[in-house]
């Protein structure tokens, strides 16, 4: 006679149920995030309106993303934009870096690593710096005057110029300077909270290479981040 043990029968009758972890889920979720922010940037077109909220979806993506690496690599990561005029992405491209302690880079033992491809803003649409991050031969504001420029300016960004690594930790990823703006660590906090702005600028001839016009104050948009790491979207110059 074959007698089925208890536990038997209830493993049969009540199978095992398998969930996703926390960190399982915001990985997901962040590089759903980063997905749809990216698709998104090629229906902008030629209307700016339309272009500047797709920029603004693009950053709110940025931060689940950064958020997932923390998580997940359970480190620093954080999001850096382009912080050199020589080249096309300049204050328009960011990128996603952990912070790696590197025993092959004994110079530089703590590097940034960075993780994803480059994530760029609708065409026309750039994340305005601090005023005393590039000199004016560099980035110029107008409209009408540099006095309504004033609050519109990201404060959750260090002008200090980073490098990024591949994994290897010696390898830089490109010749480009980066200003990094958030960090968050692995639970999702950040001790750079603060706004990250987005105008419409025109490029023009700089001093080394590009520069940009910023013209259109009353056009901004972009996110204020709590130091939970929270971003709410706002628009509007009164809204920083």
């Amino acid at each position: 006679m074959h007698i089925e043990s208890t536990s038997f029968r209830l493993a049969r009758r009540y199978p095992r149920i398998v969930a996703f972890t926390l960190i399982e889920m915001l990985v997901v979720i962040g590089v759903i995030a980063i997905f749809i922010g990216t698709i998104g940037l090629s229906i902008g077109g030629g209307n700016k309106g339309i272009a500047m909220q797709n920029a603004q979806g693009t950053l709110l993506s940025s931060l689940s993303g950064a958020r997932a690496k923390a998580a997940l690599y359970q480190t620093t990561a954080a999001i850096f934009v382009n912080a050199s005029p020589d080249g096309s992405g300049f204050m328009h491209e960011l990128r996603i870096a952990i912070l790696v302690d590197h025993d092959n880079n004994p110079t530089t033992p703590s590097v940034w690593v960075a993780k994803g491809d480059v994530i760029a803003f609708s065409d026309g649409i750039y994340l305005v710096p601090p005023a005393s991050a590039f000199p004016p031969t560099i980035i110029t504001y107008e409209s009408p005057t540099v006095s309504d420029w004033t609050k519109a300016h990201s404060t959750a960004y260090d002008s200090s110029e980073v490098e990024l690594y591949a994994a290897d930790g010696t390898t830089r990823i490109d010749s480009m300077k980066y200003n990094r703006l958030i960090r968050l660590t692995e639970r999702g906090t950040t001790s750079d909270a603060g706004s990250l702005i987005l105008a419409p600028a025109r490029v023009v001839p700089g001093a080394t290479g590009l520069g940009l016009v910023f013209d259109e104050v009353q056009a901004l948009r972009g996110a204020r981040v709590s130091v939970y790491g929270v971003a709410t979207l706002v628009e509007g110059l009164e809204s920083f």
